[in-house]
C-alpha cells in the first residue's frame, strides 16, 4: 500500500542531508486530514487515503503530543545489517505530515511546512539550534556488549 511507503519516510527525518532552507505556507483546509491514532481502529480509512494519493491528492496526517508510531529501522551495509526491534518514535509535540504521491512535508502547526529532507527548515520550524549524531560501542557485565546510535537536537 502506497500510504505505508509514504508514512515510512518518517525515518528519513534525521538521516537525509540538508539542502537550502525552504519554509512554505500551505492552505490545508480543503485537504483530507486524519489523526494517526484513529487509523488503527478505522481500516477503511486507509483505503480512502490510498485512493486519494493514487489520484494525486495530498493528505495531512496529524500525530499528537505523546503519541507514538512504530519506527522501522533499515540499515544494510557490507559488514552488518540492522533488524528493527519494536522501537517507537514518541512525539514531543503535535506534528503534521503533508503527504502526496511524490513528497512529504512536516509542520509544527499545519500551516508552515518544510520538506522532510530539509533539516535546516525543520530547525527553523521546530526551534532547535543544532544537533548531533554519534555511533558508539558499550560493554558491561550486566548488559553485555551493544552499539549505541544517539541522535539529538538542542533547543
Amino acid at each position: 500500500m502506497n500510504v505505508l511507503n509514504c508514512v515510512s519516510l518518517l525515518t528519513m527525518i534525521v538521516l537525509c542531508a540538508p539542502g537550502c532552507s525552504s519554509i512554505t505556507r500551505v492552505d490545508t483546509s480543503t485537504l483530507k486530514s486524519v489523526r494517526i491514532a484513529t487509523l488503527a481502529t478505522q481500516p477503511k480509512e486507509w483505503e480512502e487515503i490510498d485512493a486519494l494519493l493514487q489520484a494525486g491528492k495530498s493528505v495531512v496526517f496529524v500525530v499528537g503530543k505523546g503519541e507514538s508510531m512504530p519506527l522501522e529501522t533499515r540499515v544494510v551495509m557490507p559488514m552488518a545489517t540492522v533488524q528493527s526491534q519494536g522501537t517507537a518514535l514518541v512525539f514531543t509535540c503535535e506534528t503534521y505530515f503533508l503527504v502526496d504521491s511524490g513528497s512529504m512535508r512536516i509542520s509544527p502547526d499545519g500551516q508552515r511546512w518544510a520538506d522532510i529532507e530539509d533539516l535546516r527548515a525543520q530547525r527553523e520550524l521546530f526551534g532547535w539550534s543544532s544537533g548531533s549524531a554519534s555511533f558508539g560501542f558499550s560493554a558491561s557485565n550486566e548488559a553485555g556488549a551493544k552499539f549505541i546510535l544517539d541522535i539529538r537536537t538542542k533547543k
